[in-house]
Formats: C-alpha cells, structure tokens, sequence
C-alpha cells in the first residue's frame, strides 16, 4: 500500500515531521526514475545506483544503500533477461525508510 505521492504506508512513518514526510516521497520517486532509466536501455547499474544515492542524499536523507538486483536471488545482475529489482533504504530523522520497485528492461 502507499500513500497518493508514493511513499509506502509504514508504521515507521509517524515517526516523520510533516516537512519529513515531504521528503520522504523522494525515495520512491528515486526508484520510479532508475525504472525509467533502465526501460529506456541504460544498464550501466553502479551509475543509477551513485545516481540515486546522490539524489537520496540531496533530498536531505542519510542513505544506507541503493542497488539493482536479480530479482530472484538479489545477486548483482548478470543476465538481462531475468527480473530486476531496485531497492533503497535511508533514514530521515528517527524514521528509516526501505522501499523496492521491479524494474523492466527496455
């Protein structure tokens, strides 16, 4: 379930100040834009993966971790033609946020 700006609904978010849970949405927007890059053909993982980071961090979170992974096994892609997935997790105040999308190949 989430929320109508995409934050997925959590018990940890009532741990977020209002203006938190305004940044908080980028999380999932951030993962929304590695999906669209790798629809669009980009497979160059490690740069979406700085890429997010660098935009998690801006948004004024502390980020744990961004990574594409086989969907399966959560091994560091190999084959294309399998699954993929994104995941995420930073923390925002008290709160610490874990979000994942599956992504497809273009």
């Amino acid at each position: 379930m989430r929320a109508a700006d995409g934050l997925a609904l959590s018990s940890r978010n009532q741990y977020l100040s209002q203006g938190e849970r305004q940044v908080a949405a980028q999380l999932h927007r951030t993962l929304i834009d590695i999906r669209e890059a790798v629809a669009s053909g980009e497979r160059d993982f490690p740069l979406l993966e700085d890429q997010g980071r660098a935009a998690l961090a801006a948004a004024g979170c502390e980020v744990d971790y961004v990574a594409v992974r086989d969907a399966e096994t959560l091994a560091q892609p190999r084959d294309e033609g399998r699954g993929l997935r994104v995941l995420a997790a930073a923390r925002l105040g008290r709160a610490r946020l874990i979000d994942n999308l599956a992504l497809v190949a273009g």
